[in-house]
């Protein structure tokens, strides 16, 4: 089944034929935990790493689990433990959390 972007339109246009993997930093706080409900939601999408800092007490608990949506097979994990390529970063943590995910994804070309 082709990918569509993830608009809520009648007329979606046909992009490409595999989803966006989508990085998600603030991963268990309210937003985060939205934005991976939502991406489980769209096919266009798909959750390549759920991100918290490294002291996080749900480190290791699978996303779906954290969001909600039931098992993802995506660990949360700290920034620096990422290993899978991603098209993009959504980052919901805070000023000192931006900044590192900002140079991580400018030193990986996300």
């Amino acid at each position: 089944m082709p990918w569509v972007l993830s608009i809520p339109h009648e007329d979606r246009g046909i992009v490409s034929d595999s989803a966006l993997r989508i990085g998600i930093h603030g991963a268990a706080g309210r937003m985060g935990i939205r934005l991976m409900q939502l991406i489980a939601a769209d096919p266009a999408l798909t959750l390549g790493a759920a991100l918290e800092s490294g002291a996080h007490p749900r480190l290791g608990e699978d996303a779906g689990k954290i969001a909600g949506t039931g098992q993802q097979g995506v660990i949360l994990s700290a920034l620096d433990d990422v290993q899978v390529p991603l098209d993009a970063m959504i980052d919901f943590s805070h000023s000192e959390g931006s900044l590192h995910a900002a140079a991580f994804c400018r030193s990986r070309k996300i």
